[in-house]
């Protein structure tokens, strides 16, 4: 099992850094600005994001067949719902719609961090420019990526632990309902309800079939997988706050005080 392939060395570590340094310099730029004004960046990254997929899904119909993996039922598939909702929602339901695009957001970062090959494979980087299909993959899980920097360095949603966690419990509830049945109903792999793309755990879920059986192996195997859903993203909003906590906790230190007074001096 190899979280990183050698292209994922030469790709993600210099992007993080430029994500990392782009965050920076918004939050000097754009830190003081009224939301309208911080929400720009944000708004750009999803409109890139959907027109992008609108040009992977017309590309799914080519050769006179859909592939039924391109349907936008995948954990990343999300970002095509929530971050619009983020960027031009602003109803009565506006904090549980941006606790819940910022767990999804914040879920990507941390699974880019450890796990890379999970999300895409090295023969993705490699084919980059080579075919859309690549090229899609690869610079959408990039941009999707980006999209937590921005929401933490621009201070696009204040936290409110007890209401946020609710509302992503629920969110992912239904999301795990519907993925894990669409998964086993076209038989595709959406967000690994179907098999699992870990091969020492799908090593263990075929070891098991023979002895349960097809129908409860996979029930099972479903259930466990909505579970780690459910636990995962909780886990990642907490990074969420986690980094909010610590990036205030920088820029309100005596050194970076003390660098701030010398620029504008």
């Amino acid at each position: 099992m190899e979280l990183w392939e050698p292209q994922h060395v030469r790709t993600l570590l210099p992007s993080f850094i430029v994500m990392i340094i782009l965050g920076v310099v918004l939050r000097i730029w754009l830190g003081k600005k009224s939301e309208k004004i911080r929400m720009i960046p944000l708004q750009i990254c999803t409109i890139f994001l959907l027109v992008t997929e609108v040009i992977k899904q017309v590309k799914s119909f080519e050769g006179g067949k859909y592939d039924l993996y391109s349907l936008p039922l995948h954990f990343c598939s999300l970002f095509l719902y929530m971050l619009p909702l983020m960027c031009f929602y602003h109803g009565k339901y506006k904090q549980q719609v941006r606790a819940v695009t910022t767990m999804i957001c914040s879920s990507l970062f941390v699974l880019m961090m450890i796990y890379p090959a999970l999300i895409y494979g090295g023969g993705n980087i490699d084919n980059f420019f080579n075919g859309f299909f690549s090229f899609h993959t690869v610079a959408f899980h990039t941009v999707a990526t980006f999209t937590f920097v921005l929401i933490v360095a621009l201070d696009l949603h204040t936290p409110k632990p007890k209401k946020d966690a609710k509302a992503i419990f629920f969110f992912m509830i239904c999301y795990c309902l519907i993925a894990g049945i669409m998964a086993q109903v076209l038989q595709t792999n959406y967000n690994n309800f179907y098999h699992c793309n870990v091969p020492p755990l799908q090593a263990l879920k075929e070891a098991v079939e023979p002895v349960l059986g097809y129908g409860f192996t996979q029930g099972l195997y479903v259930v466990i997988v909505s579970i780690v859903n459910l636990a995962f993203t909780q886990g990642t909003y907490q990074f969420y706050r986690l980094m909010c906590y610590l990036t205030i906790k920088i820029e309100n230190s005596k050194l970076v005080t003390a660098i701030g007074a010398r620029i504008k001096k």
